[in-house]
Formats: structure tokens, C-alpha cells, sequence
């Protein structure tokens, strides 16, 4: 008997819907693959789905026939969503899936996953524009790396420079670029595949990484154990947050004292109605 084979399609399987899917060829031949939809099929997590080539695997695998199940199973020749993995209670989750294939179709979802294909490409010749930026891997898929480099620099260094200014962009809320490493090298990755991204979204990444490379390079090439001097005071990452986070909120004022009640005028308590 010979072993099955498996593919770990992540997000990488919805190629399949599109006009690149030449790109997996292959895969057919997979007797499983696990696909996340709720990476580029555009679901909330958690989304996930296995395609099997003989379901009977599955429910030799996971089926289990308990005595508190026994009442279920009279009469049932269909196998149960239980039998087919781990979880013996499970929610709905293809159910919106099968929604968004309902509004958008094949077609509309195909489009959408093409897209992040050009949102990648367009991220590269903008680091490729970009002086001091270099491309690590060409934009595949939706993704590209690149680096930035700086004269001057041990490679240890340029990894904690790159390193640093994906740090300041997260913590900016510029961007969400992350870092990789990719042949011993430390590298910023893009993954693209929002399907309503313009062109001209893709610019701002790489400017606001190069804007940030700029400061973090200065730090960089300071010599090792020189200090400031007096006419050089420490300047402020963000001098305008720590300048609010300074300032004193007023003193509270005490609270006010309850006014005393007028004495009120016209009849004495008890006294009848009427006129006097």
C-alpha cells in the first residue's frame, strides 16, 4: 500500500479558481489538500475546508462509536459531519462561504484573488523606485521582499535596521509590514490581497518604510559608544505624543455645597386648602 500524499494549500490553493492556476499544476494528483478560506477567499476566521480524492479515509480515520452515541447511529447510512474529523460538536463554518459563492460567484471571487497579483506587482517597481530599497524575491503571488541597505552597515546591522523599521510601522499604524528571513538575510515581506486596494496604495508602504529607514539608518551609523555631546540632545521618536502624555490635566475643583432651601411662602404645613 503505497503512502498518501497531502498538500497544505494555506492561502496559496485559491490560485486554483484563477487564470493562474498553471502555477499548481500537479496538485491534482494530491489524495488531500487543505485549503484556508479564510486567508484569501476572503471569510473571517476560522474558515477551513480538506478536498479528499476518497472520503472512506476520513471516516476510517475519525469515526468513533461510542455508547452514548448508539441511538444516533440506527438507520443512518450517510456518515456524520463527526465522522469526518476531530470535533464531535462543530459550527457552521462553511455556511458563509457558501454565501459569499452565492453573491459573488466563482468569477467575482477568481477576480478578487487576481488582483492581489497586481497589488504585488505594483508594490515592487515602487521598491524598485525607491533608493536604497532592494528587491530580495520578485512579487509572487501577492507577495514580494525586499530590504534596505546602508553604506556602512555589517549585515547584523542592516537585519536590526530592517527589523526596526517594520517596528516603527506597526507601531505608527502605518502599515502592517512584517519581517522574514529569507537566505539568512532579514527582509520586510508585503502580502497583498485586499481586493479593493488601488495602485496608489501600494506607494505608501514603501515611501513610509523609506521615510522611517532614513531615521532608523541615522541611529544606525552612529559610531559604537560615542555619546552626545551637549549641543546634541536626544531627539524624540514621537515628541508630540510625549508632549500630550506631559501635560497636566487641572486640579479637580471640590464639590459644591447643597444650597440650603428657602423657606417656602403660603399656607402653613397642615393648614386645609383654600382660599384664607
Amino acid at each position: 500500500m503505497g503512502a498518501a500524499s497531502s498538500v497544505d494549500g494555506a492561502f496559496g490553493a485559491s490560485v486554483l479558481l484563477t487564470g493562474y492556476r498553471g502555477m499548481l499544476d500537479g496538485v491534482e494528483l494530491a489524495d488531500s489538500l487543505s485549503w484556508d478560506a479564510h486567508k484569501w477567499l476572503f471569510q473571517t476566521y476560522s474558515c477551513g475546508m480538506v478536498l479528499v480524492r476518497d472520503r472512506r479515509h476520513l471516516v476510517s480515520t475519525y469515526a468513533a462509536h461510542p455508547e452514548y452515541l448508539a441511538d444516533l447511529l440506527e438507520g443512518d447510512e450517510a456518515a456524520n459531519p463527526w465522522d469526518l474529523g476531530p470535533e464531535l460538536t462543530r459550527p457552521a463554518r462553511g455556511l458563509k462561504l457558501w454565501f459569499t459563492l452565492q453573491v459573488m460567484g466563482s468569477d467575482g471571487l477568481a477576480e478578487a484573488v487576481e488582483h492581489g497579483f497586481d497589488l504585488a506587482r505594483w508594490a515592487e517597481d515602487e521598491v524598485r523606485r525607491t533608493p536604497g530599497a532592494q528587491v530580495v524575491s520578485p512579487a509572487q503571488m501577492a507577495m514580494v521582499n525586499f530590504r534596505f541597505v546602508a553604506d556602512g552597515l555589517t549585515p547584523r546591522e542592516t537585519d536590526e535596521l530592517n527589523a526596526e523599521v517594520s517596528r516603527c510601522m506597526v507601531r505608527s499604524g502605518y502599515a502592517g509590514v512584517f519581517t522574514t528571513e529569507l537566505s539568512g538575510a532579514r527582509c520586510l515581506r508585503i502580502c497583498a490581497i485586499h481586493p479593493r486596494r488601488a495602485r496608489r496604495t501600494c506607494a505608501r508602504p514603501c515611501a513610509g518604510s523609506r521615510r522611517f529607514e532614513t531615521s532608523s539608518s541615522r541611529r544606525a551609523r552612529r559610531p559604537r559608544g560615542a555619546t552626545r555631546g551637549p549641543s546634541q540632545p536626544r531627539r524624540r521618536r514621537f515628541p508630540q505624543r510625549r508632549a500630550r502624555s506631559r501635560r497636566r490635566s487641572p486640579p479637580a475643583r471640590p464639590p459644591a455645597r447643597p444650597r440650603a432651601r428657602a423657606p417656602r411662602r403660603g399656607r402653613r404645613h397642615g393648614a386645609p386648602r383654600g382660599r384664607s
